[in-house]
């Protein structure tokens, strides 16, 4: 699990908004919290981290949008992040 401080790193929102906002393509009414991180590392590296090239992340998420109208709110995301060295590619599949 992250820390409350590491919670307001950019990626995480990237990594929402990429995951699960885009598919949506209507950007104008979704405001979200992050309310929770996990990281899982794939490339063995301990602790995991934001840093890891290869990962899983997690991501607990309030769509604030949604807590107005009175819909169901809390949500999940989950990324697949991948870093290519050799490549310099960089891979995000969102679910």
């Amino acid at each position: 699990m992250l820390n409350e401080s590491e919670l307001q790193c950019d990626w995480i929102s990237l990594n929402v908004e990429l995951a699960i906002v885009i598919p949506i393509k209507d950007l104008s009414n979704f405001e979200f919290e992050i309310v929770q991180v996990a990281i899982e590392s794939l490339d063995d590296k301990e602790p995991p981290s934001l840093k890891s090239k290869d990962a899983v992340i997690y991501i607990a998420y309030k769509d604030l949008a949604k807590a107005r109208t009175g819909e169901p709110y809390h949500c999940q995301a989950v990324v697949r992040r991948v870093i290519n060295d050799a490549t310099g590619t960089l891979s995000i599949q969102g679910d």
